[in-house]
């Protein structure tokens, strides 16, 4: 089932808008280890390759962070 927003539907899951928090998150400066706390992950990785793969350059610095 999509969501619907103003009548239309975007044909968006819940996923997405995880997705898209986490990675705005990121954007935002946010902590790899609270996010991915946040997000009810057990390994940080699992949050970095999931929902930071389009921003590779942000990805390599968290992983460096780790």
């Amino acid at each position: 089932m999509g969501i619907n927003w103003q009548g239309n539907s975007m044909n968006k899951c819940f996923h997405d808008l995880q997705y898209t928090y986490a990675t705005r998150q990121f954007e935002q400066g946010g902590d790899v280890l609270t996010v991915s706390k946040l997000l009810g992950h057990r390994n940080v990785n699992t949050t970095i390759d999931t929902y930071v793969h389009i921003l590779d350059d942000l990805k390599e610095v968290l992983k460096k962070k780790l």
